[in-house]
C-alpha cells in the first residue's frame, strides 16, 4: 500500500483510502476547546463557569477523536509516505542509504516490540496513568498532544481515561486563569 506523490495533483491518497481522519483533524482544529473557552471569556459572552461547561461538551469527545484520527493518520499515511520517500530518494540517487535498513525501520513503527516502542512503553510505565493525568492537566496545549500521541504509538486506549480527566482539569483551570487575566 504505497502512497504516490506523483498523481496528477490529486494528493497522496488513493481512492480506497479514507479521507475522514483528515476531515476530523480539520474540524477539531476549528472546534478547539481552548480557543472556544478563550473566546467565550474574552468577549464576556458567559461566566467562566458556564464557559467551562460549554467547552466541556467539546473537550470530552475531543480526546478519543484525536486518538482515532492520529492513529489512522500515523499508521496509514505517515509510515507509508516515509517509506516511499526513502525508496524514491535512494532510487533517484539523492541519497546512498541502505534501502532495506530504512524500510525495516519504518515497518518497525508498527511492531510493538521495536526499540522506540520499548522506550515509549517504559516512559508510560514509569509515569503511569498518574503521569498521563498530570501532563494532560497542565495549562499548555502541548501536554494533551504529547499524551495522546504516546497513547497512539503505544496503542493503549486505557491511557485515554487519565488524559480525558486531565483535560477536564485543564479546562477548569484554564477557565479560571483566562477569567482572571481578562478581567
Amino acid at each position: 500500500m504505497a502512497v504516490s506523490f506523483r498523481r496528477k495533483g490529486r494528493g497522496s491518497l488513493k481512492k480506497s483510502d479514507s479521507k475522514w481522519p483528515l476531515r476530523i483533524v480539520m474540524a477539531m482544529w476549528i472546534l478547539n476547546a481552548d480557543a472556544i473557552l478563550i473566546g467565550l471569556i474574552y468577549f464576556n459572552i458567559t461566566s467562566p463557569l458556564n464557559a467551562f461547561f460549554i467547552t466541556l461538551f467539546v473537550g470530552v469527545p475531543e480526546i478519543p477523536l484525536w486518538y482515532w484520527a492520529l492513529n489512522k493518520l500515523y499508521l496509514n499515511y505517515v509510515v507509508p509516505a516515509g517509506k516511499e520517500v526513502v525508496e524514491n530518494a535512494t532510487k533517484e540517487g539523492y541519497f546512498y542509504w541502505n534501502v532495506e535498513y530504512w524500510i525495516k525501520k519504518f515497518k518497525s513503527v508498527r511492531n510493538p516490540v521495536s526499540w522506540h516502542m520499548k522506550i515509549i512503553s517504559r516512559a508510560i510505565k514509569l509515569l503511569g496513568y498518574y503521569g498521563l493525568f498530570i501532563i494532560s492537566a497542565e495549562p499548555f496545549p502541548l501536554g494533551r498532544t504529547l499524551t495522546i500521541t504516546s497513547c497512539v504509538v503505544a496503542r493503549t486506549r486505557f491511557g485515554l481515561i487519565p488524559v480525558s480527566l486531565g483535560n477536564i482539569v485543564h479546562l477548569y483551570g484554564a477557565s479560571i486563569l483566562w477569567s482572571t487575566m481578562f478581567q
